[in-house]
């Protein structure tokens, strides 16, 4: 069921939109809200449940992580790396601020023989393997193969047919 419509111009982000329409609503709403992937984020995601609502984009906007980053491991805080999806731990983590980025150095002999080596786009020293990753990248990572699921994509399908009339039956043009 559709429950509430908006239009503003197109310079009006789905973002803002979603933010806006949470912020109307002060009571705990207890719904699912299915948009398409300009509602998403993390922001987003966060305040929908906090207001008790399940937000499903049916697709993400930007680049997509791949999903094998979503196996990795970081601090609570999101500023350091604990374990890749190997379960090997790094030899020293660093975060960066102005990117948000962490930079993971581990071992070049577990990396060099690691079936996700190209999944998690690890760039192969001299001495040491390195690795970039973000709360963000895993968090995106994590909700991709979530969306991924085919009990997610049916339930998404929803929103593309959502008060649309059954198809009509195709005409045999030869009767």
């Amino acid at each position: 069921m559709i429950s509430d419509a908006s239009y503003e111009r197109n310079s009006h982000s789905g973002s803002a939109f979603c933010k806006e329409y949470l912020n109307s609503n002060n009571d705990k709403l207890n719904e699912t809200m299915i948009a398409d992937g300009a509602y998403s984020g993390t922001e987003n995601s966060c305040h929908a449940k906090e207001k008790n609502v399940e937000l499903i984009t049916t697709a993400l906007t930007g680049r997509q992580p791949d999903t094998i980053m979503a196996e990795f491991e970081l601090s609570i805080d999101g500023k350091e790396v604990i374990h890749c999806p190997m379960n090997h731990q790094p030899i020293k983590s660093s975060y960066y601020d102005s990117t948000e980025m962490c930079r993971a150095v581990f071992h070049k002999e577990s990396c060099k023989i690691c079936p996700n080596r190209s999944r998690c786009k690890v760039k192969i020293q001299n001495k040491t393997a390195v690795v970039m990753v973000s709360s963000k990248m895993t968090e995106s990572a994590r909700y991709l193969k979530k969306i991924s699921s085919k009990k997610m994509r049916e339930r998404n399908r929803s929103r593309l047919t959502a008060g649309l009339p059954a198809p009509k039956p195709a005409v045999d043009a030869k009767r």
